[in-house]
């Protein structure tokens, strides 16, 4: 399997666990899975499907309209812009796209330096999740929100591994692992506005690599907001692929 598939694998396998373990709406259209809540909010996405075809996509559209399946699309850009021009047409555009990143287990750092004063660890029971969730949602999740029934759910998984710093009592900075498959795939890396630019997401970052590093994953990946990239490229990770997200136009 090259890095690319690795990275795909890992996006949409976290996604269906999600949905398995959070027993969520699933289904297949047009030969293409989708997850999550057609009636909105996070998550619900069609995934993937490479190059959809002309009947793909006006069967999708018209199901999207209805609220049959999830609005959003996640797709593996193949850098052509014909997929973009076909979706485009059919009222779907192209809203974001994250870069898919990759960097070998033996690449990974070792020499974690804590941030001063600062306690990271696991995150542990219903009440930390909440604080956990607060900061994710104030800081990465614009027009939708984590729903804490649904994380109270993957909290107890040997594959969700949720992790936080504190200092002085107070959570400064959180983020997510999903290991599948020994491929360890970071989600949710989130500092708290007023804390920004102090080290806490790089402290937190370089202690999830040690532990994961641990804990035998062979390999780490992530999809990259161009926020993110400069911390990705200093941990020495690779630019692989991109992945276009796509939304059908006033459909919530």
């Amino acid at each position: 399997m090259n890095e690319a598939a690795h990275i795909t694998k890992n996006l949409f396998t976290f996604y269906s666990e999600v949905s398995r373990l959070g027993e969520l709406e699933s289904g297949i259209i047009g030969g293409i899975p989708w997850i999550g809540r057609p009636s909105g909010g996070w998550p619900g996405y069609l995934l993937g499907g490479g190059a959809p075809g002309a009947g793909q996509v006006k069967q999708i559209a018209a199901s999207m309209a209805q609220g049959s399946v999830p609005a959003f699309w996640i797709l593996e850009s193949d850098g052509s812009g014909a997929t973009e021009k076909l979706l485009s047409s059919h009222g779907i555009r192209m809203i974001n796209y994250w870069t898919g990143m990759y960097l070998e287990g033996r690449d990974m750092q070792m020499n974690v330096q804590p941030a001063p004063e600062c306690d990271i660890r696991k995150i542990s029971g219903e009440n930390e999740l909440d604080l956990w969730l607060g900061l994710v949602n104030r800081v990465i999740m614009t027009s939708t929100s984590l729903h804490p029934a649904l994380f109270r759910k993957l909290l107890p998984d040997k594959n969700f591994h949720f992790y936080g710093l504190w200092k002085n009592d107070e959570l400064l900075s959180a983020t997510l692992i999903f290991v599948h498959d020994q491929t360890a795939g970071l989600y949710f890396v989130a500092t708290d506005a007023l804390q920004q630019g102090r080290g806490y997401g790089t402290a937190i970052f370089d202690y999830a690599m040690k532990e994961l590093k641990t804990a035998g994953a062979e390999r780490l990946v992530l999809h990259a907001t161009r926020q993110g990239m400069k911390l990705y490229h200093r941990a020495g990770f690779r630019e692989v692929n991109r992945y276009d997200i796509y939304w059908l136009l006033g459909k919530r």
